[in-house]
């Protein structure tokens, strides 16, 4: 199963990221590839939230998010129309001059009939786009404040 792992530097503090992060209702506002997102039950700390993405063809998928803010979140797979396993999170670890070192890592497996370049393109062409997207509206939001 192909397997995402990638560290950014984003200047905001953690909690900050952590909110923009967890704000999942607000993603297809600044993310290219997302083209809805719902919180489907709110319990928390978990968060059931449903997505739906364009990545070569439409994907959707329901997650379970753990949050423990403002540290990290984690998410397993509940159902998806052409995914087997998505497993991953975000951690969160503070850095000096209120910065934070966003680490996202996933784990995804498409069913049989699925081409391996939708897995691929996940991986490794939408994970860093979307990192920059992640950094670019925390920075703009924090700026505002």
């Amino acid at each position: 199963m192909p397997r995402g792992d990638r560290t950014i530097v984003v200047n905001v503090p953690p909690e900050h990221m952590f909110d923009v992060v967890a704000d999942y209702e607000r993603y297809p506002e600044f993310g290219s590839d997302i083209l809805e997102a719902r919180v489907e039950q709110r319990d928390d700390p978990v968060q059931i939230v449903f997505f739906a993405v364009k990545v070569v063809r439409r994907i959707e998928y329901t997650l379970r998010l753990v949050h423990d803010r403002p540290h990290r979140v984690d998410w397993t797979l509940v159902s998806g129309n052409m995914m087997r396993t998505n497993v991953g999170g975000w951690q969160f670890n503070p850095l000096s001059g209120a910065r934070t070192e966003v680490r996202y890592f996933c784990e995804i497996g498409m069913g049989a009939l699925v081409p391996r370049a939708v897995t691929m393109a996940l991986v490794d062409i939408n994970l860093p786009k979307m990192l920059g997207e992640f950094k670019a509206r925390a920075e703009r939001l924090y700026r505002k404040k």
